[in-house]
């Protein structure tokens, strides 16, 4: 989530506009620090993530000269961001600095291969990283007229100015008429505006110009599946793996189409091939547990969970894997078996700790999962997951002085509509409605525009009673997504209940 408040800052009048920086970094003492040595230097303006994904989203739609990242990361790695940006069709010579106090041999050459621009080893002085990321920044910023020309069209397709973006583009393509990457970039253009046609009829150009110019088909397979048009897509994602195979993520993605598509065996044998390249990759291991359950091997889907949290100790996603799969097969005490063992042989596995409380909860064991709760607390007191779950344990044992307490803590350390509205969902759940209310009141004032809340807090009203706010909500819901059924049914149900109380 992006953190809020730390957004680029706004110059003023005739200031220097600074440079344009992505700063990812999991750990909030790390990522302040790095942030206050960037601010030191007076030259950039930061944007800072707390996990890949996140990162990844708002690279989509942002233009960006730098980024500033740690290779572990939760929802992802530094290296799917690198990856992303270097797979891309537009903009893929966007610099890279990792900054890592665990990084092994083997992550640096993989780092190096996938085309980082430098990276540093924690500890470090501030000197060090400032003159790093000005170094790197003096090449990225100097390129050819026709270069910066490039580079100038894609901010502003990033930035949404589509007009702007399509001129610079094809004035480029009537200088150079055989320039494959300006053709794709045109051709993206086009695709944001909605002339999806003349979007895949430049694509087309571009790989009969080029025909082992994999973004051409990367563009293409996106386009179509945006369209619902699979089989087709298929085939572009094909040949995109087939030129260049070392891309996880979208064998992933052919993987899963293929399991849609009622090709399992196809599917698994490109999550094979993804391990073959990348033998560590979290998030390929991690596919293969998952298709293995799907295809109803549950022991090959233990097999990869455990072999993922191997490979990455620090995967909480393996542990819920694990307890997901006991779960529906009706076995939790085998994950609580495997829980324990980590535990046993490795004590200091909070992550483990955490996992076996939500298995816990899950099974309805409320009191050692308040145990393992609170003991996770002791050494991550800001935990807001652990928080959240505590609030919600408390709350089955219907001790609400001390549900209201933790979830006092939670507000104290995250005042944010997201934490107001996963505490709103725990009080739904457990039919505290005057709870809820208070609390998606309080999201709503920092969201106003977020249909979700909107409805719970709607539905939160409805269940109080309160027919004439309740349908206020539900309708502000309707405005801002007039085609949505279930708010139209809830505001039919609720003007019925009016007519039946008047």
């Amino acid at each position: 989530m992006q953190t809020p408040g730390n957004g680029p800052k706004k110059e003023a009048p005739g200031a220097e506009v600074r440079v344009p920086v992505v700063l990812v970094e999991d750990q909030i003492s790390m990522r302040k620090a790095l942030r206050r040595m960037l601010d030191s230097a007076r030259l950039f303006s930061v944007e800072e993530f707390g996990s890949a994904r996140d990162a990844v989203e708002y690279l989509k739609t942002h233009p960006v000269d730098l980024v500033i990242s740690d290779i572990y990361l939760p929802k992802g790695s530094g290296m799917d961001i690198l990856r992303y940006i270097r797979t891309r069709p537009i903009a893929n010579d966007l610099p890279v600095i990792f900054v890592t106090g665990e990084a092994t041999k083997d992550d640096i050459v993989q780092a190096v291969d996938l085309g980082v621009n430098d990276y540093l080893i924690k500890p470090f002085e501030p000197p060090d990283f400032l003159s790093k990321a000005k170094s790197v920044l003096e090449k990225f910023r100097n390129p050819t007229p026709r270069v910066r020309k490039l580079r100038m069209a894609e901010a502003h397709f990033f930035s949404g100015k589509l007009d702007e973006a399509m001129t610079l583009f094809k004035e480029l393509l009537a200088e150079e008429s055989d320039s494959v990457r300006v053709m794709v970039s045109l051709a993206q253009a086009h695709a944001r505006v909605g002339n999806i046609d003349d979007a895949l009829t430049l694509i087309d150009d571009a790989i009969r110009l080029s025909p082992i110019y994999f973004p051409a088909y990367a563009v293409a397979t996106d386009l179509l599946l945006d369209r619902g048009r699979k089989l087709e897509a298929i085939e572009y994602l094909t040949k995109e793996i087939s030129i260049h195979g070392k891309q996880p993520q979208r064998r992933i993605l052919l993987a899963d189409l293929c399991f849609e598509l009622n090709n399992p065996k196809a599917g698994l044998e490109h999550v094979r091939q993804a391990l073959v390249d990348n033998p560590r990759e979290e998030t390929v291991l991690l596919k293969m547990a998952e298709l293995q359950f799907m295809s109803g091997d549950v022991e090959k889907s233990i097999h990869y969970y455990l072999k993922t949290r191997r490979k990455n100790p620090h995967c909480t996603k393996a542990l819920d894997g694990l307890a997901q799969v006991c779960v529906s097969i009706g076995d939790p005490p085998k994950a609580l078996k495997m829980f324990n063992e980590f535990l046993r042989t490795s004590p200091g596995q909070k992550d483990v700790l955490l996992a076996r409380a939500r298995l816990f909860e899950k099974i309805g064991e409320v009191d050692p999962a308040l145990g393992d709760i609170e003991t996770y607390l002791i050494s991550e007191p800001e935990s807001i997951e652990a928080l959240l779950i505590r609030g919600r344990l408390l709350l089955r044992l219907n001790l609400l002085k001390e549900a209201q307490q933790t979830w006092d803590e939670i507000e104290a350390a995250v005042p944010t509509a997201d934490s107001f509205g996963k505490i709103g969902v725990v009080c739904l759940k457990m039919n505290k409605f005057e709870m809820a209310k208070r609390y998606y009141q309080k999201a709503m004032q920092l969201d106003p525009h977020n249909s979700k809340y909107a409805f719970s807090l709607g539905y939160a009203l409805e269940n109080l009673k309160l027919f004439s706010t309740a349908m206020d909500c539900y309708r502000a819901v309707l405005k801002l997504h007039p085609g949505d059924v279930e708010a139209k049914d809830a505001l039919a149900r609720v003007e019925q209940k009016t007519r039946k109380a008047g």
